[in-house]
Formats: structure tokens, C-alpha cells, sequence
């Protein structure tokens, strides 16, 4: 639970989950508390799930580049 806030950690993970990766990435340098919190496989996840042709094609690419 934030202890500034007073809200559960359910509900700040579910406003975590409205946010674009870059956002998250940002706001887990807010505090050590948010960092932890923010460390969640769900969220993370759900880039992955939504982003997966995309990430595919960027690996894909790198590694051209590096061979």
C-alpha cells in the first residue's frame, strides 16, 4: 500500500495498467515503494501480450545487424 495515499496495492497496480511502458518505466523512479509495486509480471505482461509482433520484428532485426 502506498503509505502516502493509503490505497491498495490492487488498485495501484490496476491504474499501472493504463499506462504505456515509457510512463511505468518513469514512475518507478518515483520512490523505492512504487519500484517494488511497479515489478509486476502482470503488468509487464500485458506490453508483451499487445506487443509481441513488434517486439518479435525488433529482435529479429537486431540480430541481422549484429550477424
Amino acid at each position: 500500500m502506498f503509505s502516502q495515499y493509503k490505497l491498495p496495492n490492487e488498485l495501484c497496480l490496476h491504474v499501472f495498467s493504463f499506462l504505456r511502458p515509457k510512463e511505468l518505466c518513469r514512475l518507478t523512479q518515483a520512490n523505492k515503494e512504487i519500484k517494488e509495486l511497479s515489478n509486476n509480471n502482470k503488468i509487464w505482461s500485458q506490453f508483451l501480450e499487445n506487443n509481441s509482433d513488434k517486439i518479435l520484428n525488433l529482435i529479429r532485426k537486431f540480430v541481422r545487424n549484429i550477424i
